[in-house]
């Protein structure tokens, strides 16, 4: 009798309608099975709520007439997949599905009295026990940098797949955006809604970085990780990964041939088991299990209230099991280097300004001296032009002020000084032509100008020698 088609009932849909899609398809299998199993033995007709109307009036019976019901169905159960040839793995996996679903509706299953199948690790469903060698060639063999962030972030945290999946750009947002390391970002687990608290080291927070960087205007909600291809945006899913990893897995050298049979080796799940694994024998076992996200009860509560700094201190301890390229210790080093070579290059630059500086003040003294001459010249030269120009007669004279020009040089005794000799010479041209031109009232209205801007010159250099 086929499964695929077989209706499992309001009770049930709704047991798995609060489990995750990847859960889903596991139990959905398991609980078809078992109302197939239930109708061969009691009739076409009956459902699950069947079942579970007769376990709860088992319950109702004096507690010397119960029977084990629950567990005599589930024997028989198991016993019925086993004749078709099931799995051990998956018989196991069938009656846990089962009995999950059950304690769903209240009813309780004890296992002591359940005759499970041995459950026999299969050498090719083993999970990879990685080396830092071989996490390079995996990260190498990644075609995006997406996948490459998506190897690092579970192998350097301990993180899940699903709860990967589930992260959002706010989880690592405070400390990704100020750089620091490493990065501690806190996340629900999907499968226990437990709390936990991790770490990224150097090497995943950098290959993250690239791939963030392709992806603009991030928001706290965003989807860490997303998809490519027409579903670009979307959140990632698990089974994505999976199809990835199994793409991957082809191409790493120290995969052998056979080791591809059944699960892949280096699925997601053994980068969460080599977390642990290199770290087992140097970080306490506590710890691993902590950053891990399983329950540790009081132990738990200690490592949860922590100072966040101390339990930075102790991931950065053991980074280095985990590190293919560098730790946050040794970026930590590189950026203090960094920091004494920019800081001597900023001393250089100091020593070129402060040089420049001084060749400055020296040419605004220059300045200022020269400004000083000419500011004597000009005032001892309009004054004696307005003493010999005073009478009215003699200032219409234009060929009687052209005269007096060599005399003002000679009075100034600055012989020899060509450039302000020219200066001198300009200025009473000027002068001239205003006397020609806008006559006596104007030729005052420019000397009050020219003092005024003199003035205002003198005060300009002052303010630049400061």
């Amino acid at each position: 009798m086929t499964t695929l088609n077989v209706d499992l009932g309001s009770e049930a849909n709704e047991f798995l309608s609060i489990k995750k899609a990847g859960t889903q398809v596991v139990y959905r299998a398991a609980l078809r099975w078992l109302l197939t199993y239930y109708q061969e033995k009691y009739g076409p007709d009956v459902t699950l709520s069947h079942f579970l109307d007769r376990l709860d009036e088992n319950t109702k019976q004096p507690r010397r007439e119960r029977e084990r019901l629950a567990e005599i169905e589930l024997n028989g159960f198991i016993e019925y997949l086993s004749e078709r040839e099931k799995s051990n793995k998956t018989i196991r996996a069938y009656f846990a599905a089962t009995q999950n679903f059950l304690k769903y509706k209240t009813f309780t299953v004890n296992g002591e009295f359940i005759k499970l199948p041995r459950d026999l690790a299969k050498k090719e469903n083993k999970k990879h026990a990685w080396t830092l060698e071989q996490i390079r060639e995996f990260v190498s063999v990644a075609t995006n940098p997406r996948d490459q962030a998506i190897i690092l972030c579970m192998f350097q945290s301990g993180i899940s797949v699903g709860d990967l999946c589930a992260l959002n750009y706010g989880d690592i947002q405070d400390e990704y955006e100020k750089g620091v390391l490493p990065l501690l970002f806190e996340y629900v687990r999907q499968k226990t809604g437990e709390e936990v608290k991790t770490f990224l080291g150097r090497d995943a927070v950098k290959y993250l970085r690239r791939y963030l960087d392709t992806r603009k205007n991030l928001r706290r909600g965003d989807p860490l990780f997303i998809m490519k291809g027409k579903r670009w945006g979307e959140r990632i899913t698990e089974k994505a990964i999976l199809h990835r990893f199994n793409q991957y897995v082809q191409d790493l050298s120290f995969i052998k041939d056979h080791e591809l049979e059944g699960f892949n080796p280096a699925r997601p799940h053994s980068l969460r088991a080599g977390f642990r694994s290199r770290l087992t024998g140097y970080m306490t076992d506590s710890l691993i299990e902590f950053f891990i996200g399983h329950g540790l009860g009081d132990a738990k509560k200690t490592y949860m209230n922590m100072y966040e700094e101390d339990l930075r201190e102790s991931y950065a301890s053991f980074e280095h099991l985990l590190a293919i390229e560098k730790t946050s210790r040794d970026e930590k080093t590189v950026y203090a280097g960094d920091v004494d070579e920019k800081l001597q290059s900023y001393k250089n630059e100091v020593e070129v300004l402060r040089g420049r500086l001084e060749k400055t003040e020296n040419q605004v003294k220059e300045q200022e001296k020269a400004i000083e001459f000419l500011s004597l010249s000009l005032k001892d030269s309009v004054a004696l032009m307005e003493k010999e120009l005073m009478p009215k007669a003699l200032l219409y004279d234009l060929s009687k002020a052209e005269e007096l020009l060599p005399k003002v040089v000679n009075e100034l005794n600055i012989k020899g000084q060509e450039e302000e000799i020219r200066l001198v010479l300009e200025r009473g041209k000027e002068m001239r032509l205003i006397l020609e031109q806008k006559g006596l009232e104007g030729l005052t209205e420019y000397l009050t100008e020219l003092r005024k801007k003199r003035s205002e010159l003198a005060k300009s250099h002052e303010v630049t020698a400061k």
